[in-house]
């Protein structure tokens, strides 16, 4: 390859499309439709979730097994358990065994994915276990101070303890039958591929001063390292050498994809190694840009303006190495077990990122992007999106979790958790969503599986046919839930009270919006209906009034007569 140019993510070049009015973009707490919608405005593509959440209160829940909580989507059970004094790494799953290190102490547990109950404790030498990873049975792990470890996921037991470095500060990757570990030893950083089995070391090699972010990634047999000066760099699993290295402005470790390895960069898509380095972006010219790429198309070719002025490539050829030079100096990026950089999230069909308050999903394989949500604001930040059986689930440090239909981004259920920060990358397995907080709480969620059919997506529920209605039963579940804890938190209120959005369609009879397609979800005739109160009925007619009122209508309002 003798530029970047070959290699780089056409797809992702749509992403400066978002602009207002785009047709593609989904209201995200709306049903799916049957038919395309209308194009869509800056306000109908916001989600607040301080209205759509329910919310849920952890914070007595301290015991070594897990303790049920409500949720308003599932009938499966939600529970939460106390296993660290402060911020656990992401867990790992697979089997029905979730596993999860105590953040700063020498503990490592299991525990049964859908009951809560701790199956066993694996103890460390060593503190301060990294991010869990799962691969073939075995769980791996680094500790702070210093060794690369591996237990068996079933019961616990220590398979090897391999001292590495004094310090430690990456998580491992693993892929079958070997593990790679990155750790600063002396005046260099090292990384070292082991044997899965005992953790002997295959081969240590040198990659420089720099820090090496986040942890090594392995794709096709090969092991990728990014540098904090920008440098991504390939080396052969089997030997350790290294085959090229690049100065791609690299601000985060890559992702593995289908079609390629995804580098969070500086570069701008432009000229090869004799291309003088862009000048540096002041803060205020940083946040202008930032605002700018949510609203225009300002990507550059083959690239994807990503957050500021950071971007996203894609190296898809792995033979030759990347032609390239950084658009802009390097700064910030750091080795630490808590760094993740803007690192999107993949899917077999989709790539998704999550920052500055919104969520966006590209499909490369129509070089669109498929759907924009604004979640919150942009002073939100995100922990790394995870997909798994066709859904989005986007978490904040601000407590929030929230779960999109991946083909549509419509809103299937949302939850704030009080008092709560969610700081590592959830994990998804089966039919659950594995989630640590900054406070020391491994929560384990169902996301609603039980509620659907998987086996025929293209079938029809509830008149709506396609894809889109996947995840449509276990949407209606939450809304009829939240409506309720809604109704319970209102009735003190005065009557006539503001409602919620009245754009999304979550009155107390569950309507959609007037001018929704296919009125999939319409409100019953009065003589259908259950009784209402006249406060619900009040609050009922005023979300109608505005709804009517954002579509330039009028409505005048009924007066309520107890039936």
């Amino acid at each position: 390859m003798k530029a970047l140019h070959r290699a780089v993510f056409k797809a992702v070049a749509a992403l400066g499309v978002v602009a207002a009015g785009c047709s593609f973009a989904v209201h995200a707490d709306d049903p799916p439709s049957a038919k395309p919608d209308a194009p869509s405005t800056d306000a109908e593509r916001v989600l607040d979730l301080n209205k759509l959440s329910i919310p849920v209160d952890i914070s007595g829940m301290t015991g070594t097994d897990g303790k049920d909580f409500l949720i308003g989507h599932s009938n499966a059970k939600a529970w939460a358990a106390k296993v660290a004094t402060g911020n656990p790494r992401s867990p790992a799953a697979e089997d029905g065994v979730v596993v999860v290190g105590s953040g700063g102490g020498a503990q490592v547990y299991g525990y049964d994915a859908a009951t809560g109950k701790r199956n066993w404790t694996a103890t460390s030498k060593d503190s301060g276990i990294s991010n869990i990873v799962i691969s073939l049975g075995h769980a791996y792990y680094t500790t702070y101070s210093c060794t690369l470890e591996r237990v068996n996921i079933a019961d616990g037991k220590t398979m090897f303890s391999e001292y590495l470095a004094p310090t430690v500060d990456c998580a491992p990757s693993a892929c079958d039958d070997f593990v790679a570990a990155a750790y600063h030893k002396g005046a260099d950083w090292n990384v070292s591929v082991h044997g899965h089995d005992r953790g002997a070391k295959r081969w240590v090699k040198t990659v420089g001063q720099k820090d090496v972010l986040t942890a090594p990634v392995i794709q096709d047999e090969d092991v990728f390292i990014a540098c904090a000066d920008g440098k991504v760099s390939k080396l052969d699993s089997h030997t350790g050498m290294n085959n090229w290295s690049a100065f791609m402005g690299a601000v985060s470790a890559p992702v593995p994809t289908p079609w390629g390895l995804l580098v969070t960069t500086t570069w701008d898509g432009k000229g090869g190694s004799t291309t003088p380095a862009a000048k540096a972006k002041s803060a205020e010219e940083r946040k202008r840009r930032e605002r700018e790429t949510v609203t225009e198309n300002e990507a550059e070719p083959g690239t994807l303006v990503a957050a500021r002025d950071r971007r996203i490539a894609l190296v898809s050829d792995f033979e030759e190495s990347p032609t390239t030079k950084p658009a802009d100096e390097v700064s910030g990026p750091r080795a630490t077990l808590d760094f993740q950089g803007l690192r999107p999230g993949v899917s077999g069909s989709h790539v998704i990122f999550a920052y500055a308050g919104q969520v966006v999903c590209v499909d490369p394989k129509r070089n669109e992007v498929a759907w924009q949500v604004k979640v919150t604001d942009d002073r939100s930040d995100f922990v790394r999106p995870v997909c798994h059986e066709g859904l989005v689930f986007a978490a904040s440090q601000n407590g929030s979790v929230c779960a999109l239909e991946e083909s549509t981004g419509a809103m299937i259920w949302a939850y704030e958790f009080k008092n709560e920060r969610f700081q590592a990358e959830p994990a998804a397995s089966e039919n659950r969503l594995f989630l640590t907080t900054a406070s020391g709480k491994l929560i384990s969620m169902p996301i609603g599986l039980e509620n659907i059919d998987l086996g025929k997506p293209e079938g029809s529920v509830n008149g709506v046919e396609g894809t889109a209605a996947t995840y449509w039963k276990v949407q209606q579940a939450f809304r009829r839930v939240r409506n309720v804890v809604r109704e319970i938190q209102e009735e003190p209120a005065k009557p006539k009270q503001q409602g919620p959005n009245a754009r999304n369609g979550n009155g107390p009879d569950n309507s959609a919006p007037d001018n929704d397609a296919g009125n999939r979800d319409a409100a019953p005739n009065r003589e259908e209906e259950e009784e209402l109160t006249k406060g619900q009925w009040e609050r009922r007619e005023d979300r109608r009034a505005e709804r009517a009122k954002a579509q330039g209508k009028k409505y005048e309002k009924q007066p309520y007569k107890r039936g």
